[in-house]
């Protein structure tokens, strides 16, 4: 595999690189590479993250004070809920 493709599995979070086509674009061996990397870092992506229920990422929850009032406030973020998984729906 030429030098200048992303691993082969990832390990940190980020975009994959994605091959930016274009009309009279010559396509090589490393095109076809690039475009296969950029489906199985997807693919690896949310194997990784998101099997099963639970927080997928974000949601990070903090007490917060306003105006006097104890409250809480959960940030951004993508859960799965265990009811609505099928695969624990039978369960």
């Amino acid at each position: 595999m030429p030098h200048n493709l992303p691993s082969a599995c990832p390990t940190a979070l980020g975009p994959p690189k994605r091959n930016c086509y274009y009309f009279g674009k010559e396509l090589g061996v490393y095109h076809f590479e690039l475009e296969t990397n950029y489906f199985n870092s997807k693919r690896w992506m949310l194997n990784r993250l998101v099997s099963g229920y639970g927080v997928v990422c974000g949601l990070d929850v903090r007490e917060e004070w306003q105006d006097g009032e104890r409250g809480i406030r959960v940030d951004a973020g993508l859960a799965i809920d265990r009811r609505r998984c099928p695969a624990f729906r039978a369960r």
